[in-house]
Parts: C-alpha cells; structure tokens; sequence
C-alpha cells in the first residue's frame, strides 16, 4: 500500500515539475543550512569532553568586592591547589599552573618559540592526555623534565627518538625530554605545547608556598562524584580567607570543565553566560530556516489546490477514505523531503570546505555516524509533518459533490491560513534583517571607539634577556636606521592587562576604602610613542629622575578623586612613587567594557615588549628586515617575533566578526527561500486571477493598475507582518546589547530600513511576476469563455 502511495507521489512530482523544483530547492537550503549550523553547534558542544573524567573537574575562581564592584577572576595563590586537596576529601587531585608564556627552545641548530605551561601537582592525572612515550607517574616527577606534544617533538627532532635528549630552554635552562603526548585537539580549552614542572625546592616555590596574599597562579582540581559544590565552595572561601593574612572576604567558586568554553563571562560575581547564547541564537536559526522552508511548501501547495481539487474529488467517489488521501499527501511530503535532503547533503560536502575556512575549524561531515543519522531522521520527520500537514489536512477535506459540480470555491477563509503562513515569513525576514545590520553596527561601533592611542604603524616585540640587557643600544640602532619615529618598553602587549592590584595609598585616602586597579611598567617615551594625550603632568624621563615616578590614567584620577594628583605621594607595597602625570584612558583590556583605573610605574627592568612607532609612509617589508637584523646581532638564540598592535587588537573581535558572517549568510539564506516560495505564490496568485487580469484589460485597465491589483495583497501582509515582527525584534535585540556596557542604542532607522528592504523585495518579486500577466493579449484568457 505504502508503495503505491509513493508511486503516485512520484508521478505527481514528475507531473508537477516546476512546482518540485521550487519546493525541493526550498526544502534542500533549509536543511543544509540547518546542517551547516548543527555542525558548528555539535563542535561547540563537544569542547573539552574529550577528557573522560571532564564532568569532575573545575577551575577554581574568585569574587573579589572593590570599588562597589564585584569581578570574577581565576588568580589564586599558589599554595591553593595543594592546601585545598589536603584540607578536603572531596577534592581527589589537584594542580596549580602559571598562565602559560611562550619560551624558546633548542636543540642542536632547531631554535623554535612555543607557548608552555609551568605547573605542579596531579596534572596528568586531571587532565587525560594521551602519552604516546612515556608515562604519566614519570612525566614530571623531576623539576628538570620537560613533556612537550607530538608536533613540537618532530619539529625539534625530526626522525630522532626525542625521548632522554636535553633541550635548552630560553638559553639558560637545561630539560630532559620526559614524555610525549598527543596535540591537544582543537576543541580543547587548554592548549599547549609543551609541560614544565615547578622546581619544588627553588626559592620562588619556596616563598611562594607559603604565600596566601598574592594571586598570581592558576588551580585546577578534580571533585568526587556527587561532591555538593555550592556547599564545598563556602568552605573553600573560609579556608582561603582565613589564611590569607589581609582579612579578605573573597568568595571562591568552582567552574565546571563543561561549561568553561560555553558559559565563560561573569558579571557582578554571577556566570552570565558566553558563547552559549550564540549557540542558542544558531539553534534558533537553524529551525527557523527550516520552518521557512516547510512554510513554503505548505504555502505552495495550498495555492495549488484548485488544480488538484477534482483529483481528491474523484479518489473520493471511488471510495478512498479521508484517512488514505492524508497518507497520500503525506507520501508526497516526505518523498520531498527525502529529495531534498540528498540534495542537501551533497551540498554540504563540496561546501564544507569553505564553510571550515569561514569559521576556522575542522568539522567532518560523518554520514555513518549515529548523530548525523539521528538529525536526518528528525529533519526528515520534521519537514513531512510539518509541511505535510496543512496541505494533507486541507486538500483532503474537499466536498466531492461540489468539486464535480464546478461549484467548489476556496473563499477568503481558506486562504486565510496561507496569509497567516507568509506574514510569518516577511515577520522573520524583518527580524533576520534588523538583527544582521544591528550585530555589524554594533562591531564597528567599538571597533571605532576612541582607544586613547594610535594603534596604527605600532609594532609589538617580545624581547629575551639578551635583548633586555642591550635594549638601549637596540633603541638606538633602531632610531638610526631613520625608519622609525620613536620607541619605549611595556611590561605587557599594549592589547592585554596582566596586573590586577589594591590601589595605592596616599594621604587623605577615605578609611576602609578597597580600590583595585591595573599597573603595568613602561621606560621613557611611553606617550610619544603610543600618541596617547597627557592630560597633565609630563611622561617618564630617564633615571634617576624617573625611578620611583608614577602615571596615573584619567580613570584612576576620577575614582581617586583627586582634584591636583600631580606631585602627590603614593605609596604602593612598601615604596613611594610620585605622581608625575595623567594620561587619556587607554583601552587595553576587553573594547566591550570602560576602562578601568591604572597606573604606570616607570621600570624599564620589568618590561618584556619593545614597543616600536614607525614613520609616516614607512613600508613594513621595508623595516622589519632590518629590525631582525638588530635583534639577531643582540639576541641571536631566539627567534625573531612581533605584531602590529592594530591587527592584535582586531583579534579580540574574532568571534563577534564570524557570528557576524554566520548571521549574514543564513539570513540571507532564509530571506532567499523566503524569496523562493514568495515568487512561486505569486506565480500561482496572478495564474488563478489570469481570466481577471484579461477582462479587467479589455475593461480598459493599464499595466500599472493591474500591477498594483497584484501587489497590495502582498504589500498589505508585509505592514502586517511588520507591525507585528518590529516590537518583538526590538525586544530581542535590546537583551542582546545589555551583554555589552560599551553599546550602541537602538534606532527606529533600523527598522524603517529592514521594512523597506522586504517591501522592496516583494515589490520586485511580485513585479517580475506580474509582468507577464500584465502584459498578455486578454484574448488568449478569455478565449475558452
């Protein structure tokens, strides 16, 4: 029975061949595009499950209450991790690690940079990478080992056994090759490559285990199952206040693994989310489209039910129940479906390549693979109930008698349904708009922001130890070349903050006042180089003038409250600094958010960056060579690196620009099958008014008052469909930007311009397709009459 329903579907579709391909391309961009976004969705997803035991471990994170605020960090001290698993049975291991810092290198004549980690404790044991040599109980149980990935170890040893050899380590350390272990894969929030143990018995771990005070340290630990979390992590906060000697009252949490890559931004001490929300909003996308696509099948294939009227009359008089004319109608559905799935599919795979390169991850289309098989089984069920079940449920509810008669007539009320159908869609399509163009102003907008410094023809460059201890000759060889204009050193990246400190003290400071600031070093010519504004005050001369100087930014004078800070007396961690300027507030750390109070010490023996402005029209092809050159006379052993502080900066909106892109492409491609299924309706709407258009033409009417008599149905949905989409879009779109402090307001212009974009598509549409009704001899339409 059931074949002999597809049998007829298929001889239906054949029949029918312009009205098929219409649908089956609908329904094929919807599910791709649905595939597409569930790929991205699924990698999303997957981060960090790799580890087997990834529901057990957490990041341990801090509340810290300053200026009225309450910022959520993952600084600890560093005797944390090992204090936490001794004082609390429900913490199995633990480990504490350093930030990670890229180091150089050797072996023999290999002299590589790479980005490791230094840590202590059941690291291996927490984390479940995958030794291909060595062993985990032995991979760091001495302070002069090093476990370094699969990928480092062939660039440093080629075909070489690595494991016992001895690498330098920025030209001062020797390590012993201790293990090798797969590369983390690319959706592990932890990358690295390569794995340094503290020394235990070196000063530094000596003073540091000892040290509750200061949070400068990562820790990780690994729970028992079923530990009651909110419970530990009270106790935790008593443990840790108690021993830290400054009587803090910090709150400590514990950060799940399987939430660190989706739900990683905090606000006023409370997870607010993070690329979860965008997750959500593709998800949303993803059935969105594919409920357009069913909407367009539905739409067609009610329009169409004039033509196929006599048919159901017909099956009906010879007997075929109501029930066998659903089934056959449904057949037709998922035999479309089914079409168009395989179509989808192919699609997929020529594209997927593209799509990779657009996003920048590896995803794999697996057909064998149960999840993909269990989203075309849900996509297939899906479109044939859901676009199956309009026209099956109407289309079988025809009164034969009346269709045989001629007497049949579909009436307002049975269009009413499809109306409501199509003002769904110019309603999403108004949304998909407004939203597309919000998500791009919203991106330049703090992409143009006013960063208090010039980031153009600035160039970043790490410097080692040799370079430290020539970096004035390096400066002066530098400004001898005639290339560059000026040059200074920062104890960070121009675009990253790395010291959170208590604000200094100063005479008249309120009692009990708890201020956090950033601080960072610099050496002479910091404001000449960056072209920041001083707002009082001078910059940095050199020592010893300068060596115990202080800037202040504008941020910190207004939180202070200081009416005349230059000159002031600042003390800061038992030394005394004086305030010899303020500087413009300078956006280092997140563009989204105000920039927060900072102070500048003057202490070229703490920098790490050579910060370098080149000239006006200076070509960087032109420079760079020669700046390697100078480096490479100085600092021989290590290799030669930098960035330009613009394209650094452009980095921190990686993610907002590929949601950016994903929502232009889908959108459109929703608004493409929206077009679709709107120039197949036309096309039915002026056929079924085809003999009306001919008499109302030998009534004297013109192409335009026909064109008009075409379009103000479609035109009257679109102001429906608007009234309707602008005020729920407005909503959406305003909790959106709440996630930003630094945001752009809603303008009613937004709509205005995504109305006027669907009209002006409708219009066309309607247009091209009312062209030829418009412009036929009447006689041909009348002729059977």
């Amino acid at each position: 029975m059931f074949q002999s329903y597809l049998k007829i579907a298929w001889r239906s579709i054949r029949r029918n061949k312009g009205f098929s391909l219409i649908n089956i391309l609908g329904l094929s961009i919807g599910m791709a595009s649905t595939i597409f976004i569930l790929l991205w969705v699924q990698d999303e997803m997957s981060w960090d499950r790799f580890h087997s035991n990834y529901q057990n471990i957490h990041h341990v994170m801090v509340n810290r209450n300053f200026n009225g605020e309450t910022n959520t960090d993952n600084s600890t001290p560093f005797p944390m991790a090992a204090g936490l698993k001794q004082a609390f049975p429900q913490i199995k291991k633990s480990f504490v690690a350093n930030y990670g810092q890229d180091q150089v290198l050797k072996y023999k004549e290999t002299i590589l940079k790479r980005r490791g980690y230094q840590v202590m404790g059941d690291y291996f044991d927490v984390l479940k990478w995958t030794f291909i040599k060595g062993n985990k109980e032995t991979a760091l149980s001495n302070p002069e080992n090093i476990v370094l990935t699969e990928s480092i170890a062939t660039s440093l040893f080629g075909k070489e056994d690595p494991m016992g050899k001895t690498i330098k380590v920025d030209n001062n350390e020797l390590k012993k090759v201790s293990g090798i272990v797969k590369d983390p894969p690319p959706n592990s929030s932890v990358l690295f490559e390569f794995i340094i143990p503290y020394n235990p018995n070196s000063d530094f771990v000596r003073n540091a285990s000892d040290d509750w005070v200061n949070s400068f340290t990562q820790t990780f630990v690994e729970l028992e199952p079923g530990t009651d979390l909110k419970a530990l992590e009270k106790q935790i906060s008593l443990f840790a206040n108690n021993k830290n000697s400054n009587e803090t009252d910090f709150a400590y949490l514990l950060h799940p693994m399987e939430k660190w890559r989706l739900y990683s931004d905090f606000q006023d001490g409370i997870n607010t989310g993070g690329m979860i929300s965008y997750v959500k909003l593709f998800t949303a996308i993803a059935i969105i489209i594919l409920l357009i696509a069913c909407v367009n099948f539905m739409n067609l294939s009610t329009a169409k039910s004039e033509k196929r009227s006599k048919e159901v009359g017909i099956r009906k008089t010879l007997g075929s129940a109501r029930s066998q004319l659903i089934i056959q109608f449904y057949s037709e559905s998922f035999l479309f479906a089914m079409m168009s799935l395989v179509v989808a599919v192919l699609s997929v795979y020529f594209l997927l390549p593209f799509f990779n390169t657009l996003i920048g991850k590896e995803l794999i289309l697996n057909l064998v693979d149960i999840k993909f098989i269990a989203l075309a089984f849900i996509m297939i069920l899906v479109t044939t109930a859901v676009a199956g079940s309009y026209p099956a449920l109407y289309l079988s509810s025809f009164n034969p008698v009346k269709v045989l008669k001629g007497t049949f007539l579909t009436g307002r009320n049975a269009a009413l349904p499809r109306k409501v159908l199509v003002v769904f869609q110019f309603g999403i399509s108004v949304l998909l708009i407004s939203s597309t163009v919000l998500v791009y102003q919203q991106i330049q907008y703090v992409k143009n922001r006013d960063l208090g410094y010039e980031t153009n023809n600035l160039l970043s460059i790490p410097t080692s130890d040799e370079a430290k201890r020539n970096a004035q000759v390096i400066k002066n060889e530098l400004l001898q070349t005639g290339l560059i204009a000026s040059v200074t050193r920062t104890m960070t990246p121009l675009t990253e903050i790395w010291n959170f400190t208590p604000a200094p003290d100063w005479n008249g400071k309120p009692a009990g006042t708890e201020m956090i600031m950033t601080a960072t070093a610099t050496d002479q010519g910091y404001s000449e180089t960056m072209q920041t504004k001083m707002l009082a005050g001078r910059d940095f001369t050199p020592a010893p003038v300068d060596s115990n100087a202080m800037l202040l930014n504008k941020a910190a004078v207004d939180m202070m409250q200081l009416k005349e800070p230059i000159g002031m007396e600042m003390r800061h961690f038992n030394r005394k600094y004086t305030v010899v300027g303020v500087t413009e507030n300078v956006v280092m750390g997140s563009p989204y958010t105000p920039v927060m109070p900072m102070m500048t010490f003057y202490s070229p023996e703490r920098t790490n960056f050579l910060v370098v402005r080149m000239k006006e029209g200076v070509k960087p092809q032109e420079l760079l060579p020669k700046i390697e050159r100078i480096f490479k006379q100085y600092s021989p052993e290590t290799p030669f690196q930098y960035s330009f502080v613009d394209q650094d900066f452009n980095s921190k909106f990686i993610t907002e620009d590929l949601i950016s892109r994903l929502s232009k492409i889908f959108a459109g491609l929703a608004i493409f099958i929206c077009c679709i299924g709107l120039s197949g309706l036309a096309s039915f709407t002026i056929e079924r008014r085809f003999k009306e258009i001919g008499i109302r033409k030998v009534l004297g009417a013109s192409v335009q008052q026909l064109i008009f008599l075409i379009s103000k149905e479609f035109l009257l949905l679109v102001g429906i469909a608007a009234l309707i989409s602008i005020p729920v879009t407005w909503y959406l779109l305003n909790n959106w930007l709440a996630n930003y402090e630094y945001r752009i307001s809603i303008s009613i212009w937004l709509f205005v311009g995504s109305c006027i974009s669907v009209l002006l598509i409708t219009l066309l549409i309607v247009l091209l397709n009312s062209i030829r009704a418009a412009m036929s001899n009447p006689s041909k339409s009348l002729r059977t009459e």
